[in-house]
């Protein structure tokens, strides 16, 4: 999933059983499972001071 198996010596055999059955539960990555294990949650936050202003409004819309 990670394309690390073979680099933790996981054999080519395994790693195809386990994207076999991945695609065949149609597995998705949850990303808060993720950032969890890994202490990195790849996302931005923003602080905004007054979401009333116009400005702001416009960005919100699009």
């Amino acid at each position: 999933m990670n394309n690390k198996g073979e680099k933790m010596g996981i054999s080519k055999e395994v790693i195809k059983k386990v994207l076999k059955i991945s695609e065949e539960m149609k597995f998705k990555l949850n990303m808060i499972a993720s950032s969890l294990r890994t202490g990195k949650t790849r996302s931005i936050g923003l602080i905004v001071e007054d979401i009333s202003n116009h400005f702001f409004l416009i960005w919100r819309k699009l």
